[in-house]
């Protein structure tokens, strides 16, 4: 019904008019935050369309209205150095003498559930410029935060790495043989490389692989897959298992030995996909 034909007494049945707040401050983003949004917007125009509800086309063009507001106002960080706390860093502290380890990203990414602190958050604003071993005040207590680490999760430091090595961040893919060693040569050095983190789709960390004796093989297979797929699915697991050649067929038949293959299989068999990030470090 067109809101010309309206009685007085439907407002009252109306969504509220008022807009969706926008947080305050600057609209600072991560590459990874500003990805976010673009998805947001671009999955709202799509459906748009569809919505023939009133009410529901007035929700949806509002929330569309937010999102289109902080694609247009966001400010993209240049890459921190990891010399002290910025925008974007990991950072692992101890607070009231526990450890935990946060990621100071932008408001609309934040998910305090999964360590992802905005950078307006209380906790990041107390430890920014702060430098490994400081200390620091914080809720009214001195020195009530150590600053024990900090590095750069791969939303930077693989882009960084990446163009150290003078390569497209668009790895060309090999063509596996059925020896993994083989497969190996061809793959990217991991020099550089701390570890990598494999992600849920809420973020949460769910593995990780070090750059240890024993591990690299691994490390440098997946550092590829990130390079050359981006996302851990299906496509990537199955290609992962070519390269681990003869070590795969292992897997198969004593699961458990291999948990980095059984990783590749679960996934090449439907299992949920991961985002891998890339750790830097002196390694």
């Amino acid at each position: 019904m067109s809101v010309a034909f309206r009685r007085e007494g439907d407002d009252e049945h109306l969504e509220p008019k008022f807009e969706i707040p926008l947080p305050p401050g600057p609209n600072l983003v991560t590459a990874r935050g500003l990805a976010l949004i673009e998805a947001k917007v671009a999955e709202l125009e799509a459906a748009l369309p569809g919505v023939t509800e009133e009410a529901q086309v007035t929700a949806a063009r509002r929330e569309l209205r937010y999102w289109r507001t902080r694609l247009a106002t966001a400010r993209l960080m240049d890459r921190p150095d990891g010399s002290c706390v910025a925008f974007g860093c990991r950072v692992s502290l101890t607070m009231s003498g526990k450890q935990q380890t946060i990621t100071i990203v932008d408001d609309d990414e934040a998910s305090p559930q999964s360590g992802l602190l905005a950078f307006s958050a209380p906790l990041c604003r107390a430890i920014m410029d702060a430098e490994v071993g400081e200390r620091v005040p914080f809720g009214g207590k001195a020195d009530a935060i150590e600053i024990l680490a900090i590095d750069l999760p791969e939303r930077w430091a693989g882009q960084q790495m990446v163009e150290d090595r003078g390569v497209s961040e668009k790895l060309v893919m090999i063509d596996p043989g059925a020896a993994f060693k083989d497969n190996l040569q061809q793959l990217p050095a991991v020099d550089g490389v701390s570890r990598i983190d494999l992600l849920d789709p809420d973020g949460v960390t769910v593995s990780s692989i070090e750059n240890q004796p024993g591990k690299q093989g691994s490390l440098a297979v997946y550092q590829y897959l990130k390079q050359a797929f981006k996302t851990l699915d299906a496509e990537a697991a199955e290609h992962g298992l070519l390269v681990f050649a003869e070590h795969t067929a292992d897997a198969r038949n004593r699961p458990g030995a291999h948990p980095n293959i059984d990783r590749l299989l679960a996934i090449a068999a439907g299992g949920t996909p991961l985002a891998i990030e890339v750790i830097a470090g002196d390694s």
